[in-house]
């Protein structure tokens, strides 16, 4: 018994000829090797993930806002807690703070905040998931009110 019951003669004759197709891009590797779809089922090439037929301003705006907002109010955070009499009052900033997982947590949330819409709305081609952007662009906005909020108290 081979790869999901089949004999390793049929995967290595089958799935390495339609798997040469797909070595140079990574993203459908790591689905080929995780198993998700079987690669005769790819069929997005990754020139389709890379196009830009679409309003890329405002995609990288949203992104942009969701990284200077949080690296923003990283840096303030940092810079404030030095002084004296300043404390951090979000209990569960506090939490992640004392494990030493703030800084883990916020790459995750801007890896995720960036990779989600991005994917959605290359492997979809639909005009309304462009909705997505909203969340990049609002967690942002948000952090970078935080960030504004530090630095008023900083001074």
């Amino acid at each position: 018994m081979g790869f999901r019951g089949f004999r390793t003669g049929f995967l290595l004759k089958n799935a390495n000829t339609r798997f040469s197709n797909y070595v140079s891009e990574p993203f459908f590797v790591w689905i080929f090797l995780t198993g998700l779809y079987p690669v005769s089922e790819i069929h997005v090439p990754v020139e389709a993930l890379l196009s830009i037929n679409r309003s890329v301003g405002l995609e990288s705006f949203s992104y942009f806002m969701l990284i200077l907002g949080t690296l923003g109010d990283h840096v303030s955070t940092i810079i404030a807690l030095t002084r004296p009499y300043i404390f951090e009052s979000n209990p569960f900033t506090v939490w992640l703070m004392e494990r030493g997982l703030w800084l883990p947590f916020d790459v995750v949330l801007v890896a995720v905040g960036i990779a989600v819409p991005y994917l959605i709305i290359r492997l979809t081609k639909r005009d309304y998931f462009k909705a997505l952007l909203v969340y990049p662009f609002l967690h942002g906005l948000i952090r970078l009110g935080a960030c504004l909020w530090n630095f008023s108290l900083i001074l």
